[in-house]
């Protein structure tokens, strides 16, 4: 009596090489996916810290700008009477505009960027004009008052 008869499953034939070829398939279309998707996983997660970088530089380099303007003040009231000084801002925000405020009553500098803005003390509030975003300006103690140009 043959082994298929009696009920005995052979190992071998066409049928079982099928069956494993085909499990194989499965197996691998399942190890497929799962890459896929914590490649996927990872994607987001790094995507998410990259902009959270992006944001983070833009911050500082407006806080540089704040404090810049706030270093090249104290310069000049320490220095005294007769400074004149030429310094320069960037003309953007890591390519955004922003607008330099300068309020004497506060003895405060504002630098202003889309949602963002950083505030930097000043040691006077003898101060006129206000220095502008992109270029050269110019910084002059006269007497104790500050000219920004």
């Amino acid at each position: 009596m043959s082994r298929e008869k009696r009920g005995i499953r052979g190992t071998g034939g066409k049928r079982g090489a099928r069956a494993a070829r085909g499990q194989a398939s499965v197996e691998f279309m399942a190890i497929v996916g799962l890459l896929g998707l914590l490649l996927l996983i990872i994607y987001g997660i790094t995507n998410s810290q990259r902009a959270d970088v992006a944001v983070q530089s833009t911050i500082a380099s407006g806080w540089n700008i704040c404090v810049k303007i706030s270093a090249e003040a104290s310069t000049a009231i320490g220095v005294g009477d007769g400074y004149e000084r030429i310094f320069y801002l960037p003309y953007d925000v890591n390519g955004e505009e922003y607008s330099i405020s300068i309020i004497p009553q506060e003895q405060s500098v504002y630098v202003s960027w889309n949602d963002y803005s950083c505030r930097a003390p000043l040691l006077t509030s003898q101060i006129v004009g206000t220095p502008h975003a992109g270029g050269a300006n110019k910084v002059k103690n006269d007497n104790g008052t500050l000219y920004f140009s």
